[in-house]
């Protein structure tokens, strides 16, 4: 088996729109199946319009969408029946993110779908998922708010804050790419398909197990902290005479280590600091003694120490930093020739006895492959021209 392409073979046609469809099908896009991406003819995906723009194109729409063809179809359009048709008959899976009951009108629906290919996976993302909300229009932000997970980021005594990166979205995302694999192994032993379901404000209560499990349990409602932890001490960023560094210890031996590394062994026999979690009750104690001496020299000479003690450590660095770190751009970003030149993207982080997933195919246009895939389906030149004429792609 070719370990760069393991679900080589497996054919996904991708109807879904924004981030969490679009990304859980590049990760089996990456992995080596042939995703195909359906846009409707005049209705494109939203995540092709937010900016900012990298020659013209979404770098939103760039980061969820390579190694993918792209078909333009409307399915609505009788016409394109028989196009769906062949489709979904040597499809393994169909991905979509709409409101609940719009697949069924655009006949993706799974009891469509079914009828056609009886070993067909629909995997489908919702918003606010089964219950009262589930025809919410539903965003990365919106669930962010609704699942508690801004009420537990931003400082104690300040404002909630917006996790940058949209960690709904994406956990999302990869809950369905796994949904799709455990079920492509079901089909592989039974013959028989599934309709598979995920929603965003599911995989936001799953990312908040830790802290809904905590008050479910016990009655404790876990409050933000800034960037310290809740459960360890120290844990937090810190300013040095110069730039910011998240220090922490996350067991006693990382905390003794640290203590005498700083110059400081009396703190080791404190009996504020003996434990962890006297450590954690004398938490704004701790951290301001450990701001009072980080304060006194230069992160560049910190660093060194905490290296040798063996802490774990990290500068707050920004993005332009990390994008331009050795280390990043030499196992994490990869080029691919695109139609406007080179794209640099950031690779899957999955590797296979050392070796990363190859770009394949930059991130299509809208319909940039759809001559190429009906051809592919067995319809002439007359036929495609004569399905443009209607309007069907």
């Amino acid at each position: 088996m070719d370990l760069g392409a393991p679900l080589s073979g497996v054919k996904i046609l991708d109807f879904s729109r924004a981030l969490a469809g679009p990304f859980s099908a590049q990760v089996l896009a990456d992995l080596g199946a042939d995703v195909i991406k359906v846009e409707h003819p005049n209705h494109i995906d939203d995540g092709r319009t937010w900016p900012p723009f990298y020659h013209d194109r979404a770098t939103y729409y760039l980061t969820a969408n390579r190694n993918k063809r792209c078909l333009t179809l409307d399915t609505t359009n009788p016409e394109a029946g028989k196009v769906l048709r062949r489709l979904v008959t040597t499809t393994d899976v169909v991905v979509e993110n709409y409101r609940p009951g719009i697949a069924e009108k655009l006949g993706i629906g799974y009891s469509d779908l079914r009828q056609i290919n009886g070993k067909i996976i629909l995997c489908s993302i919702r918003g606010y998922g089964r219950g009262p909300y589930e025809d919410r229009p539903a965003y990365d932000a919106a669930i962010q708010a609704y699942t508690g997970v801004m009420d537990v980021t931003g400082e104690p005594d300040g404002d909630v804050a917006r996790v940058g990166p949209a960690v709904i979205d994406l956990s999302a995302a990869m809950y369905a790419a796994i949904g799709m694999l455990g079920a492509l192994r079901v089909v592989e032993k039974t013959g028989q398909g599934t309709h598979l379901e995920v929603s965003l404000r599911d995989a936001g209560l799953a990312m908040m197990g830790y802290y809904l499990n905590t008050y479910l349990n016990g009655g404790v409602a876990i409050r933000r902290s800034g960037t310290a932890h809740v459960a360890m001490a120290p844990t937090k960023v810190f300013h040095t005479a110069t730039d910011d560094v998240l220090l922490m210890a996350g067991n006693q031996e990382q905390w003794l280590r640290l203590a005498r590394a700083m110059g400081h062994s009396e703190w080791c026999s404190d009996p504020d600091f003996l434990t962890n979690a006297k450590r954690v009750e004398n938490r704004a104690q701790l951290h301001t003694i450990l701001q009072r001496d980080l304060k006194s020299r230069p992160l560049a000479e910190w660093l060194p120490i905490f290296e040798a003690a063996d802490v774990p450590h990290a500068p707050v660095r920004t993005v332009a930093q990390v994008a331009d770190d050795p280390v990043t751009q030499e196992w994490m970003v990869g080029t691919i020739e695109s139609p406007f030149g080179d794209l640099r993207l950031i690779r899957s982080p999955i590797l296979y006895d050392g070796r990363t997933l190859p770009f394949r195919l930059p991130p299509p246009d809208t319909g940039e492959q759809t001559d190429e895939i009906l051809d592919a389906l067995g319809f002439s030149k007359r036929e495609i021209r004569k399905l443009r004429e209607a309007q069907a792609i």
